[in-house]
């Protein structure tokens, strides 16, 4: 299949209030680059719609007001 668009959403934990999280992507073999900085709501929750490939993956990292760095499993996209 072709690029298309999906919908990335998830929760930082444990945030607590607004903050900022790092999307990275990465494609088969390759490693993550940074794709776009999110701004969280007030409870962590964030949104961001983005380019889809065969095989492309997803991680959130956020870093913690006590320097903790944060990394999500890597996710792909799956069709409904």
């Amino acid at each position: 299949t072709s690029s298309t668009r999906v919908s990335l959403w998830g929760l930082v934990r444990p945030a607590g209030t607004a903050t900022t999280a790092t999307i990275e992507v990465r494609s088969k073999g390759g490693s993550f680059r940074t794709l776009t900085t999110v701004k969280t709501d007030a409870r962590g929750y964030f949104t961001k719609a983005a380019a889809n490939a065969k095989d492309r993956e997803w991680r959130l990292v956020w870093k913690a007001p006590d320097g903790t760095t944060y990394r999500g499993t890597p996710t792909r996209a799956y069709a409904g």
